[in-house]
């Protein structure tokens, strides 16, 4: 969901109170059936992360926190701390377990009643990064890629288009009279494992007779690293700039 950065006051969840009504059902609707943490690469594979601990965790948080802020509501609003003054991030959930998640979607995958924990993790990325400034060296390393080079992948040596070459891909500076534009991406144009990928695309498009092009240089990150490590900000930047491009040269395809 899109936030309006110029009006919001702050970012992410810090506390329990920040997260949605339907954030905090899916705590009391988890059924505890193990299967996210079964299908959780970051869990097996030894990583400090269990998507079930952190729902659950969450939970037990809200139901700590639910008479206080019964009792904050009947005060006027005003703040009533309670008994239960532990921090959600750092001592709820450990800052480890928030950024040893991969963003795969697996956990919501496979839940008979399709609760969110990635989600939940990110919205505590956002208010790490976006208020607090804190992110892993690795994290902090790809959002300054994205912002200085335009993709995540610090120390290529590729361009956008030398995975094209001898493969006669025009761009859309040399004709943008197309059907469809095909966006390479970061990882297929600029990670060496991966320009397979492209040019396999490429391939199946010319013999399917469809007319296409690329935005070759003109092609940036699309945003969706950025907005998966917290960086709303970043993200909206990146994605208004694409549609802008995409309304320059009247790409509805």
């Amino acid at each position: 969901v899109a936030i309006d950065i110029e009006a919001t006051e702050t970012f992410g969840a810090s506390k329990i109170e920040d997260f949605t009504w339907k954030h905090l059902m899916d705590l009391d609707a988890c059924t505890q059936c193990g299967r996210c943490q079964d299908n959780c690469p970051a869990y097996l594979s030894g990583k400090p992360l269990s998507p079930k601990k952190v729902v659950q965790d969450l939970k037990a948080n809200l139901l700590e926190r639910a008479p206080t802020l019964l009792k904050s509501k009947g005060n006027g609003g005003k703040d009533n701390p309670g008994t239960d003054t532990r921090t959600m991030i750092g001592e709820v959930i450990l800052e480890d377990e928030i950024w040893n998640c991969t963003t795969c979607f697996a956990c919501q995958e496979v839940c008979p009643v399709w609760i969110e924990p990635m989600i939940k993790i990110i919205e505590m990325r956002r208010n790490l990064v976006l208020e607090q400034a804190s992110i892993p060296e690795t994290g902090e390393g790809a959002l300054r890629s994205i912002e200085a080079r335009g993709h995540p992948w610090r120390g290529t040596t590729l361009s956008r288009t030398d995975w094209a070459e001898g493969l006669d891909v025009k761009t859309l500076t040399e004709d943008s009279d197309i059907d469809i534009l095909f966006w390479v991406g970061c990882t297929e144009a600029l990670e060496e494992r991966s320009l397979k990928i492209a040019q396999a695309i490429v391939k199946i498009l010319k013999l399917a007779g469809i007319n296409f092009g690329i935005l070759g240089t003109e092609e940036t990150c699309c945003g969706d690293p950025a907005r998966r490590l917290g960086n709303e900000y970043l993200f909206q930047l990146l994605a208004q700039g694409n549609i802008e491009l995409f309304k320059n040269y009247g790409i509805k395809k």
